[in-house]
């Protein structure tokens, strides 16, 4: 189970297998599948049971609240988006293909987090916090793996930058006073980034992309 969707509803695609050709939009389609189901095999994770634990941060039903959920599903997002940009850039594809993979990914999401009862009126705000995380994490990619850790934890503590009043909301969801050393905590996530990243890279590297 995680915040937004169950185990049953995550998003289906039948995946043609390594090297069968796909067009963008399948291919964006497949994406937002394994977004869902990575996200939903991290909220489930003895990991992600010890950062909440670690940082405090409140739950319902052992899930966190909506606030970090929502963090932790754009940095899932965010992974599989970079994957994509990195492999399909390094083999030379053309930015429209690129886009138009990347754009099904988004709106494939967006349309799932909206039929499991998501309000579509807070969509375009969610979108503009997605905006926002990318930026920050492709900066903090630039600098080194682990930085994106740090990055993303940020998100999660009170005391993380954000819009539409996070400082407040974050402050609800963690029950710790904030001044601790989080290192720990930003490497669980470094390496889930890592540990989606790798796998994806190499299917990506074997799909056969068709008009």
């Amino acid at each position: 189970m995680n915040r937004f969707l169950d185990d049953d509803h995550v998003r289906a695609f039948s995946d043609p297998g390594p090297g069968a050709p796909m067009t963008p939009t399948e291919l964006g389609e497949h994406a937002a599948h394994l977004v869902w189901e990575t996200y939903s095999d991290f909220m489930n994770s003895e990991a992600l049971r010890s950062l909440v634990a670690s940082l405090g941060i409140r739950t319902v039903d052992g899930v966190p609240e909506e606030r970090p959920a929502k963090e932790l599903l754009i940095f899932h997002l965010w992974a599989h988006t970079r994957s994509i940009q990195l492999a399909l850039g390094e083999r030379g594809e053309a930015a429209a293909i690129l886009r138009l993979a990347l754009d099904e990914l988004h709106r494939a999401v967006f349309e799932d987090l909206e039929a499991a009862g998501y309000p579509s009126v807070r969509l375009p705000l969610f979108e503009q916090r997605v905006g926002a995380r990318y930026a920050e994490y492709y900066a903090a990619a630039e600098e080194a793996d682990e930085k994106v850790g740090q990055a993303v934890l940020g998100h999660l503590l009170p005391q993380g930058p954000g819009i539409e009043g996070d400082a407040e909301e974050g402050a609800a969801a963690f029950s710790g006073n904030g001044q601790r050393d989080t290192g720990v905590e930003a490497t669980i996530l470094t390496h889930r980034a890592i540990e989606i990243a790798r796998p994806f890279r190499d299917y990506l590297e074997q799909v056969v992309l068709k008009s």
